[in-house]
């Protein structure tokens, strides 16, 4: 049986979750382990802020390469707020779309040129 890994977050940036390489710390060490189908648990206990940019990266890069399904299913999440939770959801939402919907994708990059 495998053992579920749990990073926590605090450990790992400190109080505030806040910045692109705040999340792209997270993004690498979870997903390699998403990719094999094993579950990981990010525990925000002691957590005081998230923002969209640490979730776009830690979280929504993920769905370059792993599925939606398999992100909800496999990314377990423990101590977020429910601000934090419905901000990671957006960016999950936002992301599966971008990355599985060739004219949305084309939409967003036109729109940020």
């Amino acid at each position: 049986m495998d053992l579920v890994e749990t990073i926590y977050i605090k450990r790992i940036i400190g109080l505030f979750s806040i910045t692109w390489e705040d999340g792209q710390q997270i993004y690498d060490m979870i997903h390699t382990s998403l990719k094999k189908n094993k579950s990981i648990v990010l525990d925000f206990v002691g957590i005081d802020e998230v923002t969209a940019i640490f979730f776009q990266a830690a979280v929504g890069q993920l769905l370059s390469d792993i599925s939606e399904t398999n992100v909800f299913n496999l990314l377990q999440i423990k101590h977020l707020n429910e601000n934090g939770l419905k901000l990671m959801d957006c960016t999950i939402k936002h992301y599966a779309q971008y990355y599985g919907d060739e004219d949305y994708k084309e939409i967003v990059i036109n729109t940020l040129e």
